[in-house]
């Protein structure tokens, strides 16, 4: 069905299901949504639709339909040309695109650690906060919706981190800035995580090796990177498994921190830190690369 064309209204029935996959986090306790790379060539195509359009100061003015778009090889595309109806219709198209990802990627369900797939909450919050000027969508938010997260497979988030992390430069004013504008948690949020698997391990060997993490951001950065490059590596304790070495790995990083990751992405890209060849791990991985919206 994938391979022929249809509506994306067609699509969506025929296909959703596999959008969003359920994997086990190595607390043992708890489950995440995940996005498959079905769903994330279906999101991001999609996304750039809409962005595309308010990049060039269009819209549909929120009168579209799930019918006025086609996918094609699991690419959307469009079948309706927006117009131009200025700053309000754009909002009007964010909006009404913000409650139709909740309605295809949400799940309900007691053991979800949340009812997002990783960092589509902080993707739909930029969504309903657009940065709108001269009624355009600036450029490099464009960037930024076009390259989300949430968009990225679990294996492609865990190089990003990396490869992001890379950049930091600590005592820089806009990272300082960038760092700042995020939060990894509560009050206490260190502690917290040393009692959670994966992180706890991390935090241990952390400590035993005189590089111990403090409660400030910076510090969560790096945890987050730490468990990214290395959670996998504590995985056995004395010849037995103690968790799989899966995506649930990188999951407990959004699963525990929640959105930290992508409010630290969002301000470095408006401190203007180039990250451009740090995307491009992702762009080698073959996620972002095919993505097109033509009529």
């Amino acid at each position: 069905m994938a391979h022929q064309t249809m509506t994306l209204e067609q699509y969506v029935h025929d296909e959703s299901e596999g959008f969003v996959s359920v994997v086990a986090l190595p607390d043992g306790k708890q489950l995440s949504l995940e996005i498959t790379n079905v769903g994330c060539l279906f999101l991001s195509t999609w996304t750039s639709c809409f962005t595309e359009a308010f990049s060039r100061g269009k819209s549909w003015n929120g009168d579209y339909t799930w019918s006025d778009f086609q996918v094609t090889h699991g690419h959307v595309h469009l079948s309706k040309q927006p117009e131009s109806y200025g700053k309000d219709g754009i909002e009007k198209d964010s909006s009404k695109f913000v409650q139709d990802i909740e309605q295809i990627f949400m799940r309900q369900g007691s053991e979800l650690v949340s009812v997002y797939p990783p960092y589509l909450s902080d993707f739909v919050d930029r969504l309903k906060d657009l940065k709108i000027k001269d009624d355009i969508l600036l450029p490099v938010y464009k960037f930024f919706l076009d390259n989300h997260m949430c968009m990225m497979p679990s294996y492609q988030r865990k190089f990003f981190i990396i490869a992001v992390y890379r950049k930091y430069e600590r005592g820089s004013q806009k990272w300082i800035t960038a760092l700042g504008n995020a939060s990894p948690g509560q009050i206490g949020w260190l502690k917290a995580l040393s009692k959670v698997i994966v992180f706890q391990d991390v935090i241990n060997l952390a400590n035993q090796e005189n590089r111990a993490y403090h409660e400030t951001n910076s510090d969560a950065f790096r945890l987050a990177r730490d468990v990214a490059m290395h959670g996998s590596e504590h995985r056995f304790e004395r010849n037995i498994e103690r968790f799989p070495d899966n995506s649930g790995v990188e999951l407990m990083i959004p699963g525990y921190m929640n959105n930290f990751v992508a409010e630290i992405i969002a301000g470095i890209m408006k401190q203007a830190v180039d990250i451009n060849q740090e995307g491009s791990c992702c762009l080698a991985a073959g996620h972002l690369d095919d993505r097109y919206c033509s009529a």
